[in-house]
């Protein structure tokens, strides 16, 4: 069995929703892109104070809002991810999974809003001039918020199956 198979397995709410927040990423950067080209929107880019390009705030808290979307939506997987929680907590502990369970769910909560800091937050210094040695330029302005919303909706989807496993009856 391959080292990221057993991840994709349990959590598989999360890469499903992950997946989906990538298409919403493609269609929200073109609907973008086309609206400002028109004059419609603001431009994707600004320079901030300290002279940093970042991505335009709205375009990072639709980002945001999709991603919560995504992690939201799919009621099926988040309770097939959930039984595979159940089913995995009780193979770590058969004292108190219900511990385990709750331990999960405090961490992909704070990995949930962690991500949505950075998400906020434009990129790093260290990490834009590493893309403009690399020829991406201002484009990693735009796939920073892109890319931890992503992260936000894949801890997100599996925050909501870790919650729901600690549901009794189910």
């Amino acid at each position: 069995m391959k080292p990221l198979q057993p991840m994709l397995w349990l959590f598989h709410a999360g890469a499903a929703a992950a997946i989906r927040q990538l298409l919403a990423i493609i269609i929200v950067t073109l609907t973008f892109v086309l609206l400002s080209r028109s004059g419609l929107a603001n431009p994707l880019l600004i320079r901030g104070s300290s002279g940093r390009v970042a991505a335009t705030p709205v375009l990072t808290w639709f980002y945001l809002l999709t991603a919560a979307h995504c992690a939201l939506t799919r009621q099926a997987l988040v309770d097939v991810t959930a039984a595979r929680i159940r089913q995995a907590s009780r193979s770590i502990s058969l004292i108190a999974p219900h511990h385990v369970m709750r331990n999960l769910r405090a961490v992909l909560y704070l990995a949930t809003v962690s991500q949505a800091a950075l998400t906020l937050m434009p990129a790093p210094t260290v990490v834009m001039d590493a893309s403009g040695y690399l020829g991406f330029g201002a484009a990693f302005a735009i796939a920073w918020p892109a890319l931890m919303s992503v992260g936000v909706t894949y801890f997100g989807a599996n925050a909501l199956a870790a919650r729901q496993a600690l549901v009794p009856g189910r």
